[in-house]
């Protein structure tokens, strides 16, 4: 597992996390992750970290990497070590 919050695509292999697309609603629906993952927006997911599991390796994913950034260290802050943020958001997955 890689030791900072935020990773690069070519860093991680997708398999190896359960991804949480933490956009808005409107935005999942113009531009949909290529990839299995849930959809859980970022202040529901800040508002209830119990959604997740600690042990769990999870990789955030947004339009940029900003609000996956945020969060990541949020729960980091709050224990949970294997919560990471994707660097360049969702238009780097391959579809």
């Amino acid at each position: 597992m890689p030791e900072s919050v935020d990773v690069t695509i070519d860093e991680i292999n997708l398999n190896d996390y359960q991804v949480i697309d933490i956009r808005e609603p409107h935005e999942v629906a113009v531009e949909p992750l290529p990839c299995n993952h849930l959809h859980i927006p970022m202040n529901e997911l800040l508002n209830n970290p119990s959604a997740i599991e600690k042990d769990q390796a999870y990789l955030l994913v947004c339009a940029a990497g900003v609000r996956t950034q945020y969060t990541a260290n949020a729960f980091r802050a709050a224990s949970y070590n294997k919560v990471y943020s994707l660097i360049g958001g969702n238009r780097v997955i391959p579809g």
